[in-house]
């Protein structure tokens, strides 16, 4: 029966010491949160630990959401908290008191540790929480970002390089230089949060949602249909961006076009036709061949090489002494494209475009024009 009482006794200590620590609850402590593989602060702390909750305030690993933790148990110098949301945070607490006017606390969690000392007020203050943001954050250190990286961009569909990219953060700012999803429209970008496990960045047009993931040295960001492979950047900053041509490009991975192209077709000068027909050349002396090879590039441009040579062998020897050569004629040009629905628009610099449609086994179709004089039939260019 005293055993029993003497159980029931302990049971009832348990429960009202709760997580306590005499030295260290009911009363607040400020200092640093900082990351523990490179030592860089991250946030300013505030916090206050009651009988069994944890009141902290940090831009960083806690935020939005998390400013009350729940303790569920405490073994030697080690709790476990619980956020509202089912999130635990383990962390080991150490005070030292050195004297009666010096004390520290240190609390260390897996991959950050804050020290703290007493705040002069028993309460938060308005002063003491000044620099508290609420905005959701990542709970991994390893996700506070900063520095250059270099990279490449992957569409996730089929693996497909679509361009190099160059990333640095800083601060709150993620800037990109890439030639594909992001361009001269998205190279500044502003951080609006983290939520469900996602940056969100943006721009006054555009949101781009990242997740990221960590390995060693590798760093890994995923958007809805691409993803960004990235690594420290160890030489110049200035030679890694060498690459960025600085258009404007689309968002969408699967506006971007890869491999070459080619197809034959016919063309004619219809007034040429009738002029040898009346001279005895028969109806076919101004007939010419068309080869047509569109090589897509990095950054959403399309360069296309058109030859042409007369079909009639007087009129292909003519040409040739006319400066042709044996070949006819080659035009070679490089232009933007957009891709949109089944239709593919290639623009120059002076705002003319061609138009070809996409067919659906991956070709692509040049459709018959006729301009005047000038013509030609279907153009179907074969993938290479």
């Amino acid at each position: 029966m005293k055993k029993l009482f003497f159980l029931l006794l302990c049971l009832v200590s348990v429960v009202l010491t709760g997580c306590s620590n005499d030295h260290v609850t009911n009363r607040v402590w400020s200092g640093t949160l900082s990351r523990t593989t490179d030592k860089k602060q991250l946030s300013r702390v505030c916090l206050k630990l009651s009988r069994d909750t944890l009141h902290i305030y940090s831009n960083a690993i806690f935020g939005n959401g998390k400013e009350a933790l729940y303790c569920r148990k405490k073994k030697k110098n080690t709790y476990f908290f619980e956020s509202s949301q089912g999130e635990t945070f383990v962390m080991t607490w150490s005070h030292i008191d050195k004297s009666s006017n010096e004390e520290i606390l240190t609390i260390e969690g897996p991959d950050y540790y804050m020290n703290l000392v007493p705040a002069v007020t028993p309460n938060f203050t308005k002063a003491l929480l000044g620099f508290y943001e609420k905005k959701d954050v990542p709970s991994q250190a390893a996700f506070y970002l900063s520095g250059q990286w270099t990279g490449e961009i992957i569409r996730i569909r089929d693996g497909q390089r679509l361009s190099a990219a160059c990333v640095e953060f800083e601060d709150e700012t993620l800037r990109v230089y890439a030639n594909a999803i992001f361009g001269r429209q998205n190279e500044v970008l502003r951080e609006e949060g983290f939520r469900n496990g996602c940056f969100y960045y943006a721009n006054n047009s555009c949101v781009f949602r990242l997740k990221p993931s960590i390995n060693g040295q590798c760093l890994t960001l995923t958007g809805d249909d691409f993803v960004m492979n990235l690594t420290p950047l160890s030489g110049d900053w200035e030679e890694a961006c060498a690459f960025y041509l600085s258009y404007d490009l689309p968002h969408s991975a699967d506006a971007y076009l890869f491999g070459s192209y080619i197809g034959q077709g016919q063309g004619w000068i219809e007034s040429g036709n009738v002029l040898g027909f009346l001279l005895g050349y028969g109806p076919n002396l101004m007939d010419m061949l068309l080869e047509v090879r569109i090589t897509f590039l990095e950054g959403a441009r399309m360069r296309t090489t058109v030859n042409v040579r007369f079909v009639n062998t007087d009129m292909a020897l003519l040409s040739m002494f006319g400066g042709a050569g044996s070949n006819g004629l080659t035009e070679t040009s490089i232009s933007s494209y957009q891709v949109i629905d089944d239709r593919l628009i290639g623009m120059d610099e002076d705002g003319k475009t061609d138009e070809y449609i996409m067919l659906p086994d991956g070709n692509i179709l040049l459709p018959a024009h006729q301009k005047g004089d000038l013509g030609y039939t279907d153009i179907v260019l074969y993938r290479q």
